[in-house]
């Protein structure tokens, strides 16, 4: 129960939904940046493998792999109780 009084606070006051799935976003770009995931196209390209992507971020953090620069994600997971 607790969990889903907590999960229904996550999902106030979106007022972005997409056409294709209905999953509701807070803001048009996040809106707009999760279309990219329907679309498709993938414009951004590796130019050490031609791999493409559709985020710039994406592509930013797998041309690290041929550059030998190591990076790490540090994760704040919330536990819902």
């Amino acid at each position: 129960r607790r969990h889903t009084i907590h999960s229904s606070r996550h999902l106030t006051n979106k007022l972005h939904h997409c056409p294709t799935c209905l999953k509701p976003f807070r803001s048009k770009q996040q809106l707009s940046q999760h279309d990219l995931v329907h679309n498709g196209i993938r414009r951004h390209q590796c130019s050490y493998c031609d791999k493409c992507f559709k985020q710039l971020s994406h592509l930013q953090q797998h041309v690290r792999i041929h550059t030998g620069k190591i990076f790490i994600y540090l994760m704040c997971v919330r536990v819902c109780v």
